[in-house]
């Protein structure tokens, strides 16, 4: 993931998955259906690339030109929301009840 220019995550449901983060982690942007699963965290032109309902071949073509025309900004807002959303300083405000 880490010398990738992008990951697609394309599901056609949200599932519970670490491709998100593990992209973000490794400052690497992703392109993704337009879900509310997905674009709780995916922010579009910021730190990935948010592909239209019933998108097509041509529409994914545009969303990686994008991230190549624009992959320093993207990679660096792509870890600079790993940081504050998904990172280990973060888990105890996820999972504070846990430790009850």
């Amino acid at each position: 993931i880490a010398a990738s220019l992008a990951v697609f995550c394309l599901h056609e449901n949200v599932v519970q998955s670490g491709v998100i983060p593990t992209a973000y982690m490794n400052s690497t942007p992703v392109i993704v259906r337009n879900d509310p699963g997905f674009t709780q965290h995916v922010r579009h032109g910021y730190n990935g690339y948010i592909l239209p309902d019933n998108y097509t071949n041509a529409d994914m073509v545009d969303a990686m030109r994008f991230v190549t025309d624009n992959f320093s900004e993207l990679s660096t807002n792509a870890r600079k929301t790993y940081e504050s959303v998904f990172s280990m300083d973060k888990w105890y405000g996820y999972y504070y009840w846990l430790d009850k």
